[in-house]
């Protein structure tokens, strides 16, 4: 029994943080600001369940970060266990703004390929890994409803 709590608690330390949530509507677009933070010693990151979401991902924008490791960090947005990023946010630099936007039937040498646009309408699930200790970032996803 003392192993269990051990590791349920140890498993608990891997993501303390907070990741707040702000909605705003421009026109016919919803914008949704993520806001996240790792307290001092944070061992990988922050995770979270973000409000119902109900409509099409148009752009997903990463801001520029404080995240501590200097070099690239992860974040992904998760509905009923699908990553709607499609893993395009695993190696997001500190350093530059990166977004990502529709593109239906993107054709490449090898095959076809659909990052974005998802239809959801669920509570989104978001990690955001190798962060770092103290590290402060955003995600803004623009959803038309």
């Amino acid at each position: 029994m003392k192993l269990i709590f051990v590791l349920i608690l140890m498993a608990s330390m891997v993501r303390a943080g907070t990741l707040t949530e702000t909605r705003t509507t421009l026109g016919s677009v919803h914008k949704i600001t993520l806001t996240w933070s790792t307290p001092t010693n944070a061992a990988a990151g922050v995770s979270g369940t973000m409000d119902l979401i109900a409509g099409t991902f148009d752009r997903v924008v990463f801001p520029l970060t404080s995240a501590s490791t200097g070099a690239i960090y992860s974040v992904t947005i998760k509905a009923a266990g699908v990553d709607l990023l499609n893993s395009l946010a695993t190696t997001l630099p500190t350093n530059a703004i990166t977004q990502f936007a529709p593109v239906a039937n993107a054709i490449t040498a090898q095959s076809v390929t659909s990052a974005i646009p998802w239809k959801v309408s669920d509570q989104c699930s978001v990690v955001v890994t190798n962060c770092g200790s103290n590290a402060l970032g955003t995600v803004i996803l623009y959803v038309t409803p």
